[in-house]
């Protein structure tokens, strides 16, 4: 499970690094719109601002949709180790109930798994 998490957490980082810078240049896009209300307004640049605001929006929705993948790779992953485990766990319950496991092996597999 911590190569799975290991693997994906590299992907993701560098997108979500992308996604930090492109929503601080959108905060401070923002912020220097909202300082300057009377200019723009005065001036009509309402439309031309807002389409480059969702440029920057866009950019990182884009950004977002790339990582979308991994994290299914890796929410996936994470739950087929979980119920694979589970399902060795209830096996191997079944197996020392009826008796037809060896204890050595039974020993074996468990210090296994703890690990």
């Amino acid at each position: 499970m911590l190569i799975v998490n290991r693997a994906a957490a590299g992907i993701m980082a560098g997108h979500e690094t992308d996604i930090l810078e492109i929503h601080s240049q959108t905060n401070s896009f923002a912020e220097s719109i909202l300082s300057s209300a009377r200019t723009i307004y005065a001036f009509e640049a309402r439309d031309r601002l807002v389409r480059e605001f969702d440029t920057y929006l866009t950019n990182a929705h884009h950004v977002g949709n790339r990582i979308s993948p991994s994290f299914g790779t890796l929410l996936s992953a994470e739950y087929c180790i979980v119920y694979l485990g589970y399902g060795l766990a209830f096996w191997q319950g079944i197996q020392m109930f009826s008796g037809t496991s060896s204890q050595g092996l039974t020993r074996l597999s468990l210090q296994k798994l703890s690990m």
